[in-house]
């Protein structure tokens, strides 16, 4: 597998959006990034926060799952 910069740096834009917007740490945030990162959906804002959105409510949330606040 080769090691791609650009893509890394996405998905820590990612992380750090969704981060912000939740204003917590929900494990399913780092999944959400590396998808969007990999899908190229990294461009906007807006589209991150409405791409963990639509991911919050297809991927359910394991009820042990720790939330850690900001």
């Amino acid at each position: 597998m080769k090691f791609r910069q650009d893509s890394q740096d996405d998905r820590v834009w990612a992380l750090e959006v969704m981060l912000r917007h939740e204003g917590m740490l929900d494990p399913r945030i780092y999944d959400c990034a590396s998808w969007l990162a990999d899908a190229k959906k990294c461009t906007d804002r807006e589209v991150v926060i409405a791409e963990w959105n639509k991911w919050k409510k297809t991927h359910k949330r394991d009820t042990y799952s720790q939330l850690n606040k900001l």
